[in-house]
Order: C-alpha cells, then structure tokens, then sequence
C-alpha cells in the first residue's frame, strides 16, 4: 500500500487499513517526518467513518507519536532489526535512524490510545550480522473487546 487504504468489513464493523511509504525514499528535499505526514494525511483520504479501527502499516517505528496524533489504533512495524545486537535483559544496541541504544526495537508499545509492534524481521541492515537477536515473524490477531 502506497499512501492509501483498504478495509476489510466484517459483519458491522469496518476495519481500514493504511499503508505509507517509508519517508526517507525521494524526499530528500523535506524531513522524514514531514513526508511522512503527508503519507498519512494521504491514506486517510476517503475514510468517512469516524471510530472505526485503523490498522498502519508503517516501516519506521520511530515516528510512532507522530502515527498517535492521527488516532491510529495500531500500528505494524520494522526498520529497527531488533536493535541488530541485543543486550539480554537491556534491549537492543544500535537500529537505522535511531542510533545507540533506541527506544522502539521490538515487540509492542503504547502511547494515548495506539498500540504500535515492532518486529525484528527476518534481514540484517548494513550490519550483516545479529548478535543475541533471533529473527522473527509476528502473527496478530485481532478480536473484539466485548
């Protein structure tokens, strides 16, 4: 999904799902939180229901206060590879775009009313190699609250 949606109807309810791009990709001209933005306001065109779920997929974990002010539910994420080495019981060293030590790695983060979770993927950055730092594929699934 680039910069748009989908939904998904089950019975009453509608789920939507948004897709962005990652906002370092052509706007070296504007900041990654500018465009990235953009990339929302973009997707959300055309979703005229307010309340209903919305799903965002997003490669930057790091933007994740920017995902909350559009009142994202939850929000799919990577980019970080787990923080590429991990210290046990600390969490990981070094991720893309937020250097030393960084604040969203893996598994899952909240912040208002959004739930953001970040997986550890399955590649290496430009670091060929993972120290203490499994890869991983996360299976969610969605229920209703009553």
């Amino acid at each position: 999904m680039r910069n748009t949606h989908g939904s998904i109807q089950i019975g009453q309810e509608e789920i939507y799902i948004l897709g962005i791009d990652d906002p370092s990709m052509g706007n070296e001209s504007i900041t990654e939180y500018i465009a990235a933005e953009e990339a929302i306001k973009n997707s959300l065109q055309g979703i005229k229901k307010e309340g209903s779920f919305k799903i965002l997929l997003s490669h930057r974990p790091e933007l994740f206060s920017l995902y909350t002010q559009f009142d994202m539910d939850l929000i799919l994420s990577g980019h970080a590879h787990g923080g590429q080495f991990r210290i046990p019981f600390i969490r990981g060293v070094i991720a893309p775009n937020q250097g030393f030590f960084p604040q969203y790695t893996s598994g899952k983060y909240n912040m208002n009313h959004s739930s953001m979770i970040v997986s550890r993927g399955l590649g290496n950055s430009v670091i060929p190699q993972r120290v203490l730092n499994r890869p991983e594929i996360i299976s969610i699934t969605l229920s209703p609250l009553n």
